[in-house]
């Protein structure tokens, strides 16, 4: 019997974590070998028979939103071969994770072949005067709002006429929550040319610096969805 060893990478997300673990160990032709937390994701390496590769795929199909690859491939570097692949350029507005996007972007040697400009719109004017934020939009929703986060994303595509814009504005803590948006709370969108995918979040992870990384990841993790979707 021939057996292999695969590396799978997924992002820590509640309770689909363990769910997905649980599944993927259940077949017994696959052994669990380690499992390793790199926040916010999880390395998971296992061993399976050589005629079982297809499984991981349909694992992975299954589980889209959380698995970033099975191949070892982290987030950032899955990121960066989708948007070189489709010769896709990038522009970032960023609130709440402050430039920690554009500096996980720009970690990698080559990203200046898609990553255009990152922006740190962090008050309503700037979000209003550099991205074109209606005004009547952040007075209705505020400016943790998945509009809000929309037309950010809108907003920096346009500047540069990039391929692709996304946005985050959220709340890191430990101040600012609100019942009905509490700390942890994050929208973010993506626009890709003329279509948009905007989502909002409760995640918080109970330390400021925890929560941007996470809300980082979550970005760039819907990201990579709609990239994998093209």
């Amino acid at each position: 019997m021939v057996i292999i060893m695969e590396k799978i990478k997924i992002l820590k997300y509640k309770e689909v974590t363990n769910r997905f673990i649980d599944e993927l160990t259940q077949d017994p032709n696959i052994q669990l070998i380690n499992i390793e937390e790199r926040f916010p994701e999880i390395e998971i390496i296992v061993s399976l028979h050589k005629k079982r590769p297809f499984y991981l795929s349909w694992v992975k199909g299954k589980y889209p939103d959380i698995v970033i690859s099975t191949t070892g491939e982290n987030l950032i570097e899955v990121v960066a071969r989708l948007l070189t692949k489709n010769s896709y350029t990038l522009c970032v507005a960023e609130s709440c994770t402050g430039g920690l996007i554009s500096h996980l972007l720009t970690g990698l040697s080559g990203s200046s072949r898609y990553f255009l400009m990152g922006t740190i719109t962090y008050s309503n004017e700037a979000k209003i005067r550099m991205l074109n934020v209606p005004k009547t939009v952040i007075e209705q929703h505020g400016a943790v709002h998945e509009e809000t986060a929309k037309y950010m994303a809108l907003g920096v595509r346009n500047l540069l006429c990039a391929d692709i814009g996304l946005a985050t504005t959220g709340i890191a803590g430990p101040t600012g929550g609100t019942p009905q948006k509490p700390v942890g709370t994050i929208c973010i969108s993506v626009c890709l040319h003329n279509r948009s995918v905007t989502k909002q979040y409760a995640v918080d992870q109970g330390d400021r610096e925890k929560n941007k990384l996470y809300f980082s990841y979550l970005a760039l993790n819907l990201l990579r969805t709609l990239l994998e979707g093209q």
